[in-house]
């Protein structure tokens, strides 16, 4: 199967998500070889018109990457999938805040208490401000909440450091800059949390193994849930 086709050994959750090589988008739907921005935007193209996403959606680093292939109008993970990649590429608050529904509507799903319910305690006196963000999160946003990258950065107090995957922030430097809005996630573990680290994985590591994680982590996250998601 080449993606977004639906079989019956799959997991439902994720039916029709796959891995795919570049340069087989390209032959399939651009009839080519060759990888330049109006290529690329055929592939786009001839998955949009089968409801199909691709991700990154960004133009590839060569012919030789590999991204995921996925459909868009089947389940909680193609619609934040599809958000993730809006807000990563976009930056634009109406694609966080949908990025962030998004992620609330998957951790309803979840079979594992804890990542569904918030009971709003606040942190001791001299807590973190990692723990005094993650209750902001827990009680504006459920868990998920979408913000613009400077204050979401600020208010970790990073020291000078880079922001890395565990910080919570989604997405990270180059792909945040300081205009941009970013979701930010509690730092319990969680379903749309582990679908948030395979999407970053997926743009950091866009010439290696990036794709590869991302379809890994989509497992892990459906093992996470009901035996069945809604659609």
């Amino acid at each position: 199967m080449t993606g977004c086709e639906v079989g019956v050994e799959e997991d439902e959750a994720l039916q029709g998500m796959r891995r795919r090589s570049v340069v087989s988008l390209l032959r399939d739907a651009a009839h080519t070889d060759v990888l330049e921005e109006t290529t690329w935007e055929q592939v786009r193209q001839e998955l949009r018109d089968r409801s199909c996403g691709v991700l990154p959606g960004l133009l590839p680093p060569s012919r030789e990457a590999f991204v995921v292939v996925f459909p868009l109008d089947r389940g909680e993970f193609g619609r934040m999938l599809e958000a993730a990649r809006q807000t990563a590429e976009s930056g634009t608050q109406q694609a966080a805040e949908e990025l962030a529904q998004a992620a609330r509507s998957l951790g309803a799903l979840t079979s594992v208490p804890s990542q569904r319910l918030y009971r709003g305690v606040p942190p001791l006196p001299g807590a973190s401000p990692r723990a005094w963000l993650d209750h902001r999160v827990g009680m504006e946003g459920d868990g998920y909440l979408a913000m613009p990258a400077a204050e979401a950065l600020g208010a970790l107090e990073l020291g000078g450091r880079a922001p890395r995957t565990r910080d919570g922030v989604f997405p990270l430097p180059p792909y945040a800059s300081p205009g941009s809005w970013v979701v930010v996630r509690r730092g319990v573990l969680s379903a749309p949390g582990l679908v948030l680290t395979g999407v970053q994985a997926a743009y950091s590591h866009r010439e290696g193994v990036g794709a590869e994680q991302l379809i890994s982590y989509l497992g892990t996250a459906a093992a996470a849930l009901y035996p069945e998601p809604s659609r």
